[in-house]
């Protein structure tokens, strides 16, 4: 609700301004005729019918001018709800991954492997759709870790693919299997997502928190 009523307050101010513009402007005009007709004996002819045209013109643009400004704030409006619905989106997909990563985390603990990749976010629809700044906070952070997980579950799974095939492989060479490249390339794994992907994810959902709680309003 505080929302709504400070785009209200926005646009009535604006057409309160309007009108006090429209009125000094009508005032100077008086003033000039006032001393036309004092100091230089000037009489212009303006009788009621055209002071109630020159009102009538006056307060159609001071109407317009509010309606335009409503209906300004009201797409505005809009569109911070949109980028709202989409940081929601987001926020399931942050969760979503965050569970597949668990399950990734378990999987390479032991002796087996996921048999599916890592949720891959597109990033697209929200380096495109959300603002620089959205409900007065910035959302450039939050790009930025769009990007390293974007960077980061594509290494995941390219360490995945490497595991196991040296695994394969290991067991005719037995020098890959000396060097212990498979146990490393599974700490590696279990590393990226501890210590590069499930704080990243963290730190988006709390960017992203942060905002819907100023959006609740105007999502409403």
């Amino acid at each position: 609700m505080k929302i709504h009523l400070t785009i209200l307050g926005k646009s009535l101010i604006q057409a309160a301004g309007g009108l006090f513009v429209l009125f000094l402007v009508l005032s100077l005009c008086w003033v000039i005729v006032f001393l036309l007709e004092i100091r230089f004996n000037i009489i212009l002819p303006i009788n009621n019918e055209d002071l109630n045209l020159i009102l009538t013109i006056f307060v159609t643009i001071a109407t317009a001018t509010y309606i335009y400004n409503s209906n300004k704030s009201e797409k505005e409006k809009e569109d911070v709800r949109k980028q709202i619905d989409l940081l929601e989106v987001l926020s399931a997909e942050l969760n979503f991954l965050k569970g597949n990563l668990e399950a990734y985390k378990e999987s390479f603990s032991g002796k087996g492997y996921p048999l599916y990749d890592p949720w891959d976010i597109n990033v697209s629809p929200y380096f495109n759709g959300l603002s620089q700044r959205l409900q007065g906070e910035k959302t450039i952070d939050l790009k930025k870790n769009l990007m390293i997980i974007k960077d980061k579950v594509v290494v995941v799974n390219k360490m995945k693919d490497w595991a196991m095939k040296l695994e394969s492989e290991q067991e005719n060479n037995i020098k890959i299997k000396q060097t212990g490249y498979v146990n490393i390339t599974r700490e590696g794994v279990v590393n990226i997502i501890n210590k590069d992907l499930l704080p990243v994810i963290k730190n988006s959902q709390e960017i992203i928190e942060k905002i819907l709680e100023k959006g609740n309003d105007i999502s409403s």
